[in-house]
């Protein structure tokens, strides 16, 4: 759910292969939390993460691939 208080679902929509990194940055740029992640094609991941209320902005790439999206933690 965004925003959250610490529970990300992660989906493997088939864009990328099975293994990706998660990477959490603050406003600032600094990174707060990485995580690698096997994920099969359809399948859903849940990370639990401690972070202070802020908004955030997750990453997950595989390769050159990237994905970005803001993540709001209450």
């Amino acid at each position: 759910p965004n925003p959250t208080r610490g529970i990300v679902y992660v989906k493997n929509t088939g864009l990328y292969p099975a293994d990706v990194k998660m990477t959490i940055i603050n406003q600032m740029g600094s990174v707060v939390h990485n995580q690698q992640l096997n994920l099969s094609s359809g399948q859903y991941e849940v990370v639990k993460i401690q972070l202070v209320p802020a908004i955030y902005y997750v990453i997950i790439s595989s390769g050159n691939n990237k994905y970005q999206q803001k993540l709001v933690v209450h």
